[in-house]
């Protein structure tokens, strides 16, 4: 069996998640953990774990993505107990195992960690059942770890081992159900910690981060790495190149992928991430004295004005007008997230271009043909289904792959994501670059571009307090990952810096702007070059 089929086995096999909205909080979904239980019958029985379910209720503000990610390990750690209980029974039985609790954790780690599978002579083989591959990075371990353990501090928080029965901080017993899982990582996290000794261990020794208890010691090397940005100079010909479907089609809608192509801008001309691009409505996008300009708007907090009732939240004008939520407290395929963003008092902030000339004129062209064509024609469709309209500035013209349609629904991730994929293909295909394969650690995701946004601020020399400012950090040090100097304009610098050596021309570089010449005339080049061939 090749190792790619294995991934089809690595699945849930004694629990399943499924996101709820709470009935008694209006607009609140949460992940609900499902476990499989023995019912006493032979059979088994799927019961919700509710105190995840009051853990992620009492964290609601926190996202989807955390709490799947909370979900997903406490479901790891329930079907690897009822898979090896068999195992660990038999140990307990051992006279020479000293602390079962660590030894479930230990061998949990390490399966997590390397995978399930063991190869051999007649093949790939799996004593556990569980077929899971090796992890993919340590971070996503470490990760898991964290949520589990912030789920078990929690609950200590509220007094849960006050509850438990005396003597259960010894018990080895590893029953098949929920809550007697969750007691065992209370004991073997909280409870075995927790010794007389305690105090004196932690006064000589580090504590140890949240998550080691779970996951066990950080073995990673941290080896410098390349600042992974979008290849600069394909960037001009993505937005004019990578989303023409059919360049001589008269109808705007068959000829170019609009919604892919206005977030990509969005992505690149003033760096946000692709999903705070789902997030703009329709008049986020204005012309303020001749100049087109974004305004990034808080999907929850920031105000509207409703003619005839006042100003309220854009929360509540989506309920009330939409019946729909923000979009950051949606589940499912309508999700879009949104971190922290550095905005003014009424929750908004502007979107500052990169200095690319003709750059805001290509987006101020395709905002007008997809605002005043495309988009209408794709919400005619969605009134025609009965749906009301909505504010969202790029919609859906119709996934593929859905039973549904969906044509001027909300533009999800996934589209978007389909959208550059095929638009990097598109531009493999022309220029034959390995560069274009679409990889994070080549910088060819969308999220790439908000790397390559913030190494051409740095390079152009501006104060890390303006980059933190263009860039809606909230903390000045999050920049650092983004300015990071690259490979190539470490060498420039260094090789200038010799020929003023050589010359006798102390002093600093000359204008950094100067590097960008190239690539703005290179834009408006090939803008002349597209424009002409469609016209």
């Amino acid at each position: 069996m090749a190792a790619r089929s294995l991934r089809g086995f690595h699945r849930a096999l004694h629990h399943v998640i499924v996101v709820q909205r709470i009935p008694r909080i209006p607009g609140l979904a949460v992940p609900v953990l499902y476990l499989s239980e023995p019912d006493g019958l032979g059979g088994e029985t799927l019961r919700p774990l509710e105190s995840l379910t009051d853990y992620f209720i009492a964290h609601s503000a926190r996202s989807m993505s955390w709490m799947l990610h909370c979900a997903r390990g406490i479901g790891a750690i329930y079907d690897y107990t009822r898979q090896r209980g068999d195992h660990f029974r038999r140990e307990a039985a051992r006279r020479d195992v000293v602390n079962i609790h660590r030894l479930v954790l230990s061998e949990f780690q390490n399966h997590l960690l390397r995978g399930t599978v063991t190869a051999g002579p007649e093949g790939l083989r799996d004593d556990t059942g569980l077929f899971w591959l090796p992890a993919a990075s340590m971070d996503g371990a470490l990760n898991l770890g964290r949520a589990v353990h912030g789920f078990i501090n929690w609950l200590a928080g509220l007094g849960y081992g006050d509850r438990l029965v005396p003597g259960t901080e010894d018990e080895e017993r590893l029953a098949p159900d929920g809550d007697a899982t969750v007691r065992f990582l209370y004991v073997a996290t909280v409870r075995k910690r927790l010794s007389m000794l305690a105090h004196i261990k932690e006064s000589h020794a580090r504590r140890a981060p949240a998550g080691r208890e779970i996951i066990g010691r950080d073995t990673r090397s941290f080896e410098a790495r390349d600042t992974v940005q979008f290849p600069r100079e394909y960037f001009a010909k993505l937005i004019l190149e990578g989303f023409v479907s059919n360049p001589n089609a008269a109808d705007p809608c068959d000829r170019e992928d609009w919604a892919g192509k206005i977030g990509t801008c969005l992505c690149g001309g003033i760096g946000i991430r692709s999903s705070e691009a789902l997030h703009f409505w329709v008049n986020d996008i204005q012309l303020v004295e001749g100049v087109p300009t974004a305004f990034l708007h808080h999907p929850v907090l920031a105000l509207v004005d409703v003619p005839g009732q006042g100003r309220m939240t854009r929360a509540e004008y989506l309920r009330t007008h939409c019946g729909m939520e923000p979009r950051n407290r949606e589940h499912g395929r309508l999700h879009a997230g949104w971190k922290g963003l550095r905005c003014n008092s009424d929750w908004w902030a502007p979107g500052y271009w990169l200095p690319f000339e003709g750059l805001q004129d290509i987006f101020w062209q395709a905002v007008q043909t997809y605002v005043f064509e495309v988009r209408p024609a794709l919400m005619a469709k969605r009134r025609r289904r009965g749906l009301p309209d909505h504010p969202f500035l790029l919609v859906s013209a119709g996934e593929c792959g859905l039973d549904v349609d969906t044509a001027g629904d909300p533009y999800t991730r996934a589209a978007f994501r389909k959208s550059w994929a095929r638009a990097m293909a598109r531009l493999h295909k022309r220029y034959n670059d390995d560069a274009l394969l679409v990889a994070k650690r080549r910088g060819t995701t969308a999220h790439g571009l908000r790397h390559l946004y913030g190494g051409v601020l740095a390079e152009l020399g501006l104060a890390p307090k303006m980059i933190q400012e263009c860039m809606h950090h909230i903390s000045p040090f999050s920049q650092i990952t983004y300015t990071k100097p690259r490979s190539e304009t470490i060498n420039e610098q260094l090789s200038l810096a010799a020929a003023r050596i050589r010359r006798g021309e102390p002093g600093r570089l000359d204008d950094p702007a100067a590097r960008f010449q190239t690539q703005a005339e290179a834009l408006i080049d090939l803008r002349a070059r597209t424009l002409g061939s469609l016209s």
